[in-house]
């Protein structure tokens, strides 16, 4: 059988392929730069937008008996209280 030479990593690489590879590393830095600049907003609206799609299922459910903005207040409401009752329980346990 006749195998296709296969040449050596070095033997391949060029000065475009070098340049290449670097402008690639360097725009990889750029966006890691750029994002750890805006952490802090990006995981902001990350969890609103997971938040919001996780309520948005009960405001669903609550809107088919009543209006939808009065079962998005209700909803936020209870779920406000749920989150206020796990703090309050967790947060007493950790501190005693």
């Amino acid at each position: 059988m006749n195998e296709p030479e296969t040449r050596d990593f070095w033997e391949q690489l060029s000065n475009a392929r070098l340049l290449r590879y670097l402008l690639l590393f360097a725009l990889g830095w750029a966006i890691t730069q750029v994002l750890a600049y805006f952490e802090t907003v990006l995981i902001i609206f990350i969890f609103a937008a997971i938040l919001a799609f996780l309520l948005n299922y009960p405001v669903q459910w609550v809107a088919r008996s009543i209006p939808r903005g009065l079962a998005v207040v209700v909803v936020f409401l209870l779920a406000l209280l749920v989150l206020g009752g796990l703090v309050a329980t967790l947060g007493l346990a950790i501190i005693s």
